[in-house]
Order: C-alpha cells, then sequence, then structure tokens
C-alpha cells in the first residue's frame, strides 16, 4: 500500500513540474514514471520469517537514505520522508541538518506503545514507540492517511498534520454495479496476523448454521496462511473457504465483480485502501473496530458497508448480514461512494495542498 501511495505522489509532482528523485532499497529492475529517477540505497530482505520488519533492515536502509540525504539535500525543495520506520525520517532529519529545506514526515501509521510491545517485543518495541515520539517532532511538517492517524500523531506532540485522501489511488470502473455471486464473500491482502483472516473460516461457519448458502475466497500468502488453513479444518468448512494464493489483476477484478462482500476483518490499518478498490466495484464491505484499524473511516454504515464490533464469528455475521438484508441497492450506493469520494478524498487535491504549505 505504501509503496502505491509514494508512486503515485511521485507522478502528481512531476505533472506539476517537479522532478522527483525516489529513494528507496534496491528491488532490482522498476519501471519508474517519466521524471522520476529511482535512486537504491540499500539491499536486502526487510522481514524475518513471521512476518515482522527487522530492525537491521531498518537500521541499513536509513544509513542509506542519511548518506544521501546529506550529499543531495541542497539540491532538492523538500524532502518527503517515510515514518514507518521512523528511522527513515530521522535519517533525512540528521542528513538535513543545518539546511533549510523543508522536511514533511509521511505517517502511514502511528502505533500506541502497546501495539509496538506487541509486534516487535518489549525492548525493541520500547525504544521503537521513544523513536515515533522523537520522529514526530523531527519533521516541518506531516501527512497522514486518515483522522485517526492524526489523532495519535498530535496526541504525541506533532501539529495538525495534512490528512492524505487515497481515494483515488483506485481507478473509476467503467461499470460497478455488475451481478455479484449472491452470499459469497471475499477476502484481500498479505497472510499476516494482523490482518486476523483466520477469523473467516468461524465465519462461513456461522452463517450457514444461520442457513445461509455461504462461501469464501481469501486472495494472498503470507506466514499466517497456515493458521488459516487450521481454522478452516477446525470449522469443517473445507469446501466453502477456497484460498486463492496469489492472482494477478484481471483474476482479482473478476473476483470482485463476481462477489457479495469484502471482508476485511483486520485490526490494523493505516488506511485500508482495499475497501476502496472493492468500492469500485461496487462490492460493499464489513470492517473490525480496532485500537489500530483507521479502515472503519472508510465505511458509511448502510451505504458502503457495515461495521463489526469484533472478530468474533457471530459479531462478523451480524455485520454481513447487514449487507445481505439491506432494503436499498448497497451495490448502486457502494458505487455512488466511491464516486463521490474518489473526488472529495483525492491524492491530486492533497499534492496541491501539500506544495501550498511546504512552499508557500
Amino acid at each position: 500500500g505504501g509503496e502505491r501511495v509514494y508512486r503515485a505522489m511521485a507522478e502528481r509532482l512531476v505533472d506539476r513540474g517537479f522532478e522527483v528523485d525516489y529513494v528507496t532499497r534496491d528491488f532490482g529492475s522498476i519501471n519508474a514514471p517519466d521524471g522520476v529517477r529511482v535512486v537504491p540505497v540499500w539491499k536486502g530482505e526487510i522481514y524475518n520469517p513471521a512476518g515482522t520488519r527487522t530492525l537491521t533492515s531498518a537500521i541499513g536502509f536509513a544509513r542509506g537514505v542519511a548518506g544521501h540525504v546529506r550529499s543531495h539535500g541542497n539540491t532538492y525543495d523538500f524532502v518527503i520522508a517515510s515514518a514507518l520506520p521512523v528511522l527513515t525520517l530521522l535519517a533525512c532529519r540528521w542528513g538535513l541538518r543545518g539546511r533549510s529545506t523543508p522536511l514533511v514526515g509521511d505517517w502511514l501509521e502511528v502505533w500506541s506503545g502497546k501495539t509496538w510491545r506487541r509486534y516487535a517485543g518489549t525492548l525493541a518495541g520500547t525504544v521503537a514507540h521513544i523513536l515515533q515520539w522523537a520522529g514526530a517532532r523531527a519533521a516541518t511538517d506531516n501527512t497522514v492517511n486518515s483522522e485517526f492517524t492524526a489523532s495519535r500523531l498530535t496526541s504525541v506532540g506533532a501539529p495538525p498534520p495534512l490528512v492524505l485522501g487515497l481515494v483515488d489511488l483506485v481507478d473509476q470502473r467503467p461499470s460497478t454495479c455488475a451481478p455479484s455471486t449472491p452470499e459469497t464473500l471475499l477476502a484481500v491482502g498479505r497472510h499476516i496476523p494482523d490482518k486476523q483472516f483466520d477469523a473467516i473460516p468461524g465465519l462461513i461457519a456461522e452463517l450457514r448454521r444461520r442457513g445461509r448458502n455461504a462461501t469464501a475466497t481469501i486472495v494472498g500468502a503470507g506466514p499466517s496462511t497456515a493458521a488459516i488453513v487450521d481454522a478452516i479444518h477446525k470449522h469443517n468448512v473445507d469446501g466453502y473457504v477456497r484460498l486463492a494464493g496469489r492472482v494477478d489483476d484481471d483474476e482479482l477484478a473478476a473476483l470482485y465483480r463476481q462477489s457479495a462482500t469484502l471482508v476485511l476483518p483486520s485490526k490494523r490499518e493505516g488506511f485500508g485502501l482495499v475497501v476502496a478498490e472493492a468500492a469500485s466495484y461496487g462490492v460493499p464491505s464489513v470492517v473490525v473496530i480496532a485500537d489500530d484499524n483507521a479502515a472503519v473511516e472508510l465505511i458509511e454504515p448502510g451505504v458502503n458497508g457495515a461495521v463489526s464490533p469484533s472478530p468474533h464469528p457471530t459479531d462478523l455475521a451480524d455485520a454481513v448480514e447487514t449487507v445481505w438484508n439491506s432494503t436499498t441497492d448497497m451495490r448502486a450506493s457502494t458505487a455512488a461512494w466511491f464516486a463521490e469520494a474518489r473526488i472529495e478524498r483525492s491524492l491530486t487535491r492533497s499534492v496541491d495542498a501539500l506544495i501550498d504549505r511546504v512552499l508557500s
């Protein structure tokens, strides 16, 4: 998700006459837009086998970023630095020391101390939380992806950030209200514990217990795939939950069109772009209330989906049935929500606002 945001931001900056250096890790060959120069500063894996970012990768990348910014910072009108991990933002601050070049910290998420410790362990999580606090004060300005994250950032002492609109990262579909396959659910994302996709087999079992002919397709892969398989066996829904693995764009589009509802039981989302992607096909979504889940902000209950109070099967099933039992055409209202949000919550508008804030 973050990579999509930064590529789109770079494209919009080029459209406004800027030349952009995209400083990143070495992915090999990258198809960069015209006007964007890709600058690889570090090469390596960033996750351990459990799907957690490693400290060594964060330090290695931050060192590369610091060296580049120190050497080239005086050539830039401004620098935008991802704050996840926050070491990248702090490295840019160090590289720009003694210079007046504006530094914008972009916060995909802001985590509580509890979340950091759960993610990285007690010691590393505590250190990361302290560094996050320092990073909130390091930038000239900040951007975030949601009001939820804005509130978190101001609570640790940062001035009010610019909230980016991201809905226009998803294309407008030529036909958003194609017929769906009744009572078919779709989940899309990397299989990591925070996504909680292992709750879906229990949801399907509960819906079928209620007499629904419910099935689900789960797209993606990752360290939690085995837990999803175990949950499928536990709830005896082997024939009703399909693991599709990674799929290409055409197959994903077909899955969206035939699905009745997207289910995102995640407890941690910085934005929830998959909700907007589903809405572009007229597919409503069910999300879960959680301390670190900003995707809830994208749902207007009764318009483009429903919100579950927890990932428990009965709560999720109640939310899904709220969508399925709606007396309004929720596919049509979801498509209408997306058409409006793509303009009102657009990155295009946000980039213009950011340039005004930083360079005025």
